[in-house]
């Protein structure tokens, strides 16, 4: 689910839109946790896109 979101605000942002990610508890019960991961993983993409 997470990759699935990230996949999204990426689509999203390379057409010039602006994204927004809702999380709740429902999933793992873990929404910060859900959260941090979620940036992560963005500006991993970020600094590697920013690397080539």
């Amino acid at each position: 689910m997470r990759r699935e979101a990230v996949q999204l605000v990426r689509q999203a942002v390379s057409e010039g839109r602006r994204a927004y990610v809702l999380v709740n508890n429902r999933v793992a019960g873990k929404a910060p946790l859900t959260v941090q991961a979620l940036s992560d993983m963005l500006l991993d993409y970020v600094s590697v896109s920013i690397a080539q």
